[in-house]
């Protein structure tokens, strides 16, 4: 009897403890740690034109396309998730609310971005150009 009985308290503790380290892990993860470290946000334009400046026109212009499109979707006309593919950007764009031009403009230039990254890869100065314009003519920017 004195085998059952320790071996019946035995399972008894092993029984606490792990309803203990239960309780502990979810109050652990619910809980308040230090904050986590963030990054500062990026100055997409900025890296445009340093790269720009090293003749890196094609990596530029990509640059200046996430900021039009981070701009578009901070304000609220554009609404992306990271796996869309391209056809479901074309469709929102073609559905947000910009002026036609700009909207032509900016299909454009994603044709030609995409025509110099994926077929004919080519430094080419008058489409980052074509994207800074874009990005300075975008309406909905914060006054």
């Amino acid at each position: 009897w004195l085998s059952v009985t320790g071996i019946g308290l035995l399972a008894l503790v092993l029984l606490a403890h792990a309803a203990w380290a239960i309780r502990a892990a979810l109050r652990a993860s619910g809980s308040d740690g230090p904050p986590a470290r963030r990054e500062p946000p990026r100055n997409l334009v900025l890296e445009a034109e340093r790269l720009a400046d090293e003749g890196r026109f094609l990596d530029a212009a990509r640059r200046l396309e996430h900021a039009v499109l981070e701009d578009l979707m901070g304000w609220g006309a554009l609404s992306l998730g990271r796996g869309d593919a391209n056809r479901v950007l074309r469709r929102r764009i073609d559905a947000a609310p910009l002026p036609e031009p700009e909207r032509r403009e900016l299909l454009e230039l994603l044709d030609r971005l995409e025509t110099r990254l994926f077929r004919d890869p080519e430094e080419d100065a008058d489409l980052y150009r074509g994207w800074l314009r874009l990005h300075g003519r975008l309406p909905g920017a914060p006054a």
